[in-house]
C-alpha cells in the first residue's frame, strides 16, 4: 500500500509505473485544487490517495482502522478508468480515502465480484457532488426529553440532538442540526437497536460508523458518524487515543442517562 497525502508524495512511484497518470490526476483533483474553507488542506483531517498493491488484497489494512480489509470498507462507489479501480470510502463530508486498485489478475475471487457488484458508470468530473438529503417526517407521537449539542468527531462543526421517547416508552435519538455544510438525515433512530447493533460488532473492533447504515433510511454518509459523536457526548462511547473518528465502548456504554 502506497499512500498519498501531498503532491510531494507523487515521488514515491516513477513516472513510467503504470499508475502514475492516475494516481497524478486524483493528487490535482482531491489534494492540489482542494481547499477547505478558512484553511489548508490535512491529509489527516481530508483524507488522501492510496495504491493498492497485491499483498494487500489478502491481508488486514491496519494500518486504516484495526480489521480493516479491501472487503469490509463501506465503499460509497467504485468505477473503472484507465486500468484502475477507484474505490471511494467517505467516512462524513469531511474525510474520504480514494483507493487505486489496477485491474489485474491478481484481484480475484470475492474481491473481484465485490468490485464489480458496486461498480458504478463512469462519473462526470465532480465526483464528489453531493444532493442534500430528504428530511423525514416527524414522529407525531415522539415526547422530546433532551436537547443537547455537541462537537463532530473531527471536531470542525457543532451538532444538536434530541432524545425522545414514545408512548410505548422506548427511547430514540436524532440529530436535528449541523453548524457546517454536511448534509444528514434527521430520522428517529431507537436506542436499543443502536446499542444492539454495536454491541454486535466484529470481536476487538472499534466502533465505526458504517455500523449503523442498516438502521439508516436515509442514505447520507454524515448520519451515522454524526450519531457516533452524540453518543460520544452521552459518554456511551468514548474516543480511541490517536485516532480521529474511531471509537470505542465506554465503561458507561448501555446506561443512557436523559
Amino acid at each position: 500500500m502506497i499512500t498519498f497525502k501531498s503532491t510531494d508524495d507523487l515521488s514515491k512511484i516513477p513516472y513510467d509505473h503504470p499508475a502514475h497518470a492516475t494516481v497524478e490526476e486524483l493528487i490535482e483533483q482531491l489534494i492540489s485544487a482542494y481547499s477547505p474553507p478558512g484553511r489548508a488542506y490535512d491529509a489527516e483531517d481530508d483524507g488522501y490517495i492510496i495504491l493498492v498493491e497485491p499483498e494487500d488484497a489478502q491481508r488486514t489494512l491496519d494500518e486504516l482502522w484495526d480489521g480493516a480489509t479491501l472487503l469490509n470498507i463501506p465503499w460509497e462507489g467504485i468505477f473503472l478508468r484507465d486500468g484502475f479501480y477507484i474505490a471511494i470510502y467517505l467516512a462524513n463530508n469531511e474525510y474520504g480515502l480514494s483507493f487505486v486498485i489496477p485491474d489485474a489478475g491478481w484481484v480475484t475471487g470475492e474481491l473481484r465480484e465485490l468490485t464489480e457488484d458496486i461498480l458504478d458508470p463512469l462519473p462526470s468530473n465532480d465526483t464528489q457532488e453531493k444532493s442534500h438529503e430528504k428530511k423525514h417526517e416527524d414522529k407525531p407521537d415522539m415526547k422530546v426529553l433532551k436537547k443537547a449539542s455537541c462537537q463532530t468527531l473531527s471536531g470542525k462543526s457543532t451538532l444538536t440532538y434530541q432524545i425522545g421517547c414514545e408512548p410505548d416508552s422506548s427511547i430514540h435519538l436524532r440529530i436535528t442540526k449541523n453548524s457546517g455544510g454536511g448534509f444528514f438525515s434527521d430520522e428517529w433512530i431507537a436506542v436499543d437497536d443502536i446499542l444492539r447493533v454495536l454491541k454486535d460488532r466484529p470481536k476487538e473492533s472499534p466502533v465505526l460508523s458504517h455500523f449503523l447504515t442498516p438502521l439508516l433510511k436515509g442514505k447520507s454518509v454524515n448520519t451515522s458518524a454524526f450519531i457516533l459523536a452524540a453518543l460520544t457526548h452521552l459518554k456511551l462511547l468514548q474516543p480511541l487515543p490517536k485516532k480521529k473518528r474511531v471509537c470505542t465502548s465506554s465503561n458507561h456504554f448501555g446506561q443512557l442517562a436523559v
